[in-house]
């Protein structure tokens, strides 16, 4: 007797388990949230990856200037899901600060860099919308 039982041979190839849309994303997000309350130097804020790989293509040259600027920090703060850390230059606090903000859920980075009165600002994803508290000590143009 001739049994046509064809052996099923499943193809596991095309159903490999597909990649996070973006494993750093979330542990940018958790790794922030551990930083509140602390002041940037301490937290190693400039020591996670994710994030000084994101400035640094956000900022471009002006990273540098970023860092060698960012000298007087106040502590991180997380206000409505937005997180918020900031610095000014040594003995030029009134004339240059930075504000880097982070949108925890909607993965956005922000840094606004005020010098003299003068907001120059960076986007990643657009522009996030600030609690009121961040955004009042902030000159806008």
């Amino acid at each position: 007797s001739t049994t046509n039982a064809t052996p099923v041979v499943e193809n596991k190839a095309k159903e490999q388990p597909k990649p996070e849309a973006s494993p750093a994303r979330p542990r940018l997000s958790s790794a922030l949230k551990k930083m509140e309350g602390k002041y940037p130097a301490e937290a190693k804020l400039f020591d996670n990856e994710e994030l000084k790989s994101r400035l640094k293509k956000l900022l471009g040259k002006d990273y540098a200037a970023m860092r060698s600027h960012w000298n007087v920090e106040t502590p991180n703060e997380i206000v409505n899901g937005i997180f918020k850390a900031s610095a000014c230059e040594a003995h030029n606090c009134g004339a240059n600060n930075y504000y880097i903000f982070v949108d925890l859920d909607g993965d956005n980075v922000n840094v606004i860099h005020v010098e003299d009165e003068e907001p120059a600002t960076y986007y990643e994803k657009g522009r996030i919308q600030l609690p009121a508290e961040f955004a009042e000590n902030i000159p806008t143009k």
